[in-house]
């Protein structure tokens, strides 16, 4: 009964061994046999269709896992929330860009806001090393993910290099320049994200392109599943292993036909990856000497930065104390990160290899599942099953990562600044501004505006 169950139901699986292999993302992944008497793992009964009885809240229709769909997910009783994250939710009935006024908003506090500069110049290498772990975890939203798949910008490996070496020196640039001076390069260069924001709002929201985006996939791009991916040992180790996470709150209407595409609420929601680890989570990612004053000014910094793309100040995560925003945060993450994590499938995983695999062209030793493994550490995750599967080589990567950030960056702190001079000696050869013998990477398109 095993066998047959086993072909019905892919959660069945107990377990891969990851090693190296181009065809399958550099992911070599080899089936243990299955256990008899595993109760965890195989069904004592055939899978009816109809609920899964290992999860209870998905539906096993054959080789893939069907989720709820949101109007089964909307009739269930809502998790307790903050006033501040219902109100935030409703930001996904509201278009991307309010209309602020490209002028300094009454509040901005300059001392602050500068400060929140300074504080990438002292911990550049952990801000972007939060941004990378922080896209792996953001894209585990369907509405988020949709768009990025539509695009077509990184949906493949060198696709993917341009595209997030090009995001990352669009940050740089607004860390290092004056996003206030109409005559500096950063207020330029957000203006026009702005535009390139409400244009594609715009035209994914259009009654020609709505049902497009609405049913997109990376296997309609061309992108097929490979065999025995990693996507079902996440959705395992995270709904067996982690009691604590709950149903999501709701961020998608009940009829998908309603969506609004980069809303309000996307666009808080795209804030955090750039911000949010390193408020909830500072020692987990090297910021053990980091003060109070220092994360204020990281967080007035993309207050500011949400104004001028069009953040309204109701929904955008800054809004408040420190304090209120780190809770607003926790709250993201609680609420609708984790849960949704726990629902992966094969367009996640895509998305991130492409992602990982292109960072890897130019930052070496870095793969999906040490860093999936590392952010399930941030995060207080158990991911036994995950772990388990791991290489020699994976788990040495995964523990030279977590004694540099937990140990290294712990008792020598002067080590993030010699980290910073790496990181940015890197950008400027994947640029072409430098050029070394011994290394060699990609050259990065200019900066691409989508």
């Amino acid at each position: 009964m095993a066998a047959s169950i086993q072909e019905k139901c892919p959660f069945v699986l107990s377990g891969f061994d990851l090693g190296t292999n181009e065809d399958h993302y550099e992911s070599r992944i080899r089936t243990r046999s299955l256990k008899q008497n595993n109760n965890n793992y195989i069904h004592q009964e055939p899978v009816p269709s109809g609920k899964c009885p290992v999860f209870g809240n998905g539906i096993c229709t054959g080789p893939e896992f069907v989720e709820e769909s949101a109007e089964d997910k909307h009739t269930k009783k809502l998790p307790p929330m903050s006033p501040r994250m219902a109100q935030l939710l409703e930001g996904k009935n509201h278009p991307g860009d309010c209309g602020n006024p490209i002028r300094v908003p009454h509040w901005l506090d300059r001392e602050k806001f500068d400060r929140g500069r300074r504080f990438f110049k002292k911990y550049m290498f952990c801000v972007f090393f939060s941004d990378l772990i922080s896209l792996i975890l953001v894209s585990c939203l369907g509405r988020l993910q949709r768009v990025l798949i539509y695009t077509g910008r990184s949906d493949t490996v060198i696709r993917s290099f341009h595209r997030y070496v090009s995001t990352a020196l669009h940050v740089l640039t607004w860390y290092i320049g004056n996003i206030w001076d109409p005559n500096d390069q950063a207020h330029a260069d957000i203006l026009k994200i702005r535009k390139i924001h409400l244009r594609y709002g715009q035209l994914l929201n259009s009654t020609k392109t709505h049902a497009k985006v609405d049913t997109v996939s990376v296997e309609s791009r061309g992108h097929m599943p490979v065999a025995h991916s990693l996507n079902p040992t996440i959705r395992r180790d995270l709904r067996l292993h982690n009691k604590r996470i709950g149903p999501s709150v709701p961020i998608d209407p009940p009829n998908r036909d309603d969506t609004i595409y980069i809303s309000q609420m996307d666009m808080a929601l795209t804030q955090y990856a750039f911000f949010g680890l390193l408020v909830t989570h500072p020692r987990m990612l090297g910021l053990w000497w980091v003060s109070h004053q220092d994360l204020e000014g990281l967080v007035h910094f993309w207050r500011g930065v949400g104004w001028l793309l069009g953040i309204s100040d109701k929904y955008n995560l800054c809004s408040g104390t420190l304090d209120e925003t780190v809770a607003l945060c926790q709250e993201i993450e609680e609420l609708v990160l984790k849960p949704n994590l726990a629902s992966v499938h094969w367009d996640y995983e895509h998305m991130s290899e492409c992602l990982v695999r292109g960072t890897n062209l130019y930052i070496p030793c870095l793969s999906v599942p040490v860093l999936f493994r590392f952010l399930a550490t941030i995060l207080g995750l158990r991911v036994p099953e995950l772990t388990a599967t791991m290489s020699w080589t994976y788990s040495a990567h995964y523990w030279t990562m977590r004694f540099v950030f937990h140990v290294l960056f712990a008792v020598v702190p002067g080590i993030i600044k010699f980290m910073n001079k790496i990181l940015s000696y890197t950008l400027e050869l994947v640029q072409g501004k430098k050029k070394d013998k011994h290394i060699k990477v990609p050259i990065a398109k200019p900066l691409i505006y989508w």
